[in-house]
């Protein structure tokens, strides 16, 4: 404590000693050593204070350490493909076929035609996870405490609020009931067609995709699994194929189960016995990143997260269209689904979702 309180008088006596200039060049010294560690995030403020909250995180420092840590742990990519940077003139090359699909080149076309854009959270960019067919021209959003019903204009039409749960995944069971995963909770709750809100099953991962089965039953994926999941407990389903990071697992009306990899940068499809059948892969680069699928029925439909794209394949691989993004909306895509009425809606960061027509 003497110590303490001597170096204390020591300070006070140079302080006294230092001329008006050497203060204001000693400030400046100080200033600029700051401002190398002062990382200015602009707007994006309201959603990063958010994310910290949401991780009961006490400093802005422990953020990003958590960020970083997660970018290397994942490989996210740091820097963008110089493709991206000159906008949407630029046309995306057509992926090489691959050895699962018919051998013969595909013509790639662009597939989709933008109808509308509109962001569920008015002028604020707030984060929203999961997106899901609530009608013919209604879908599910979900976000943080909440899942919000818009129509295809953007009006919402419905608030459900979560009581402090986090949605990542969400989808529609064949009862009307919803099921939401959240990635920082580990479990994935149900939500009555009456509105009650329930733990559906608490997880020892962190769930990604989700699709309803049968009887009660979701397949849901984590990491780099598949698993069997019910009110009674977990089953883990064995792969015919290395699968990095598997990010979404829908299944079409052939029971054919297309899996995104994220980290391994390709699509595995399938069988209804988990038997594997066949990639999808455009890039030998490493930047293609399938963030969400859904399937329209038979084929399935991609959310490249990377290049800001939407692939559609069929059941063996085989690319169909491509359809970039760029220009229609701010930020990336990270998920997708199809409705009823054959339209494909695709949710950006930032609460944004552009509706697309099948052309």
């Amino acid at each position: 404590m003497e110590a303490r309180e001597a170096k204390t008088k020591t300070k006070r006596k140079l302080q006294t000693r230092l001329t008006e200039s050497e203060r204001k060049r000693r400030r400046r010294s100080y200033d600029q050593q700051r401002q190398k560690s002062t990382v200015n995030i602009g707007a994006e403020i309201e959603r990063w204070q958010e994310l910290r909250d949401q991780l009961l995180l006490k400093t802005d420092a422990e953020l990003a350490m958590r960020l970083l840590d997660c970018c290397w742990k994942y490989r996210l990519p740091v820097r963008k493909p110089d493709s991206l940077r000159s906008g949407a003139a630029q046309k995306l090359p057509a992926p090489k076929p691959n050895s699962s699909g018919s051998g013969a080149a595909q013509r790639v076309v662009s597939g989709l035609r933008l109808r509308s854009a509109f962001s569920v959270t008015g002028n604020r960019s707030v984060w929203c996870g999961g997106l899901c067919a609530a009608g013919k021209d209604l879908a599910c959003v979900g976000g943080k405490n909440s899942v919000r019903t818009v129509d295809k204009t953007g009006r919402v039409t419905e608030t459900m609020r979560l009581c402090g749960r986090l949605c990542n995944r969400i989808v529609r069971g064949d009862d009307g009931e919803l099921f939401i995963g959240s990635y920082v909770d580990r479990n994935i709750s149900r939500v009555s067609a009456e509105g009650a809100v329930s733990t559906f099953s608490s997880l020892t991962f962190s769930p990604g995709g989700l699709t309803p089965l049968s009887s009660g039953r979701l397949l849901v994926c984590g990491e780099g699994s598949l698993y069997i999941v019910t009110e009674r407990g977990v089953q883990g389903v064995e792969l015919g194929v290395d699968v990095k990071c598997a990010a979404d697992v829908p299944v079409n009306s052939k029971g054919d189960v297309a899996v995104a990899d994220g980290n391994g940068g390709k699509v595995c499809i399938l069988d209804s016995q988990y038997k594997h059948v066949g990639s999808y892969s455009p890039t030998k680069s490493g930047s293609f990143r399938p963030e969400s699928l859904t399937s329209d029925g038979e084929n399935f439909v991609i959310c490249d997260r990377d290049n800001r794209t939407i692939h559609t394949i069929d059941r063996q691989g085989v690319c169909l269209s491509v359809y970039r993004t760029t220009g229609d909306c701010r930020g990336w895509p990270f998920c997708v689904d199809m409705l009823p009425s054959n339209c494909v809606w695709v949710l950006f960061d930032g609460g944004h979702v552009c509706v697309y027509d099948q052309i």
